[in-house]
């Protein structure tokens, strides 16, 4: 690993992963968050920080996205994240990226969503920056 890389790792805490935890942002937090946002249907959507990917499934369901794509830090958690969608049948990309530092053209994604990433890395001034490039204005 290149000493880039373990920084940013080091710069990055993970959830824990807590069985009871994960079944509410599934059943609970993510469905109630699309309704009461009013999410639209059909786009692209990219969630930093997918982590083990607990949300990807609901989103999937609640949004059925064009494009559904998942990035993390963490290659061990996007090991999780790939059994996750897999097991549930959800066709998600998954890609290792620094929030930070994102390898996607300006206005590649409809909905960005986070939850809580972004308040728990150094300099979310530059991942806040990444996410309004990413996003289709």
């Amino acid at each position: 690993m290149s000493s880039a890389a373990a920084s940013v790792l080091r710069d990055y805490q993970p959830f824990p992963d807590v069985a009871r935890r994960n079944l509410i942002q599934e059943g609970l937090e993510v469905p109630a968050m699309v309704q009461l946002l009013g999410l639209p249907q059909g786009g692209r959507v990219l969630e930093v920080g997918c982590g083990r990917g607990v949300a990807l499934p609901p989103l999937a369901q609640a949004l059925r996205p064009q494009l559904l794509t998942g990035v993390d830090v963490n290659e061990a958690l996007l090991v999780d994240a790939s059994r996750r969608v897999a097991e549930k049948s959800v066709r998600a990309r998954l890609i290792r990226a620094d929030v930070r530092d994102l390898p996607f053209r300006g206005g590649s994604f409809d909905i960005v969503i986070d939850f809580g990433t972004c308040y728990h890395i150094g300099q979310p001034e530059r991942a806040m920056r990444e996410v309004v490039r990413v996003l289709a204005t």
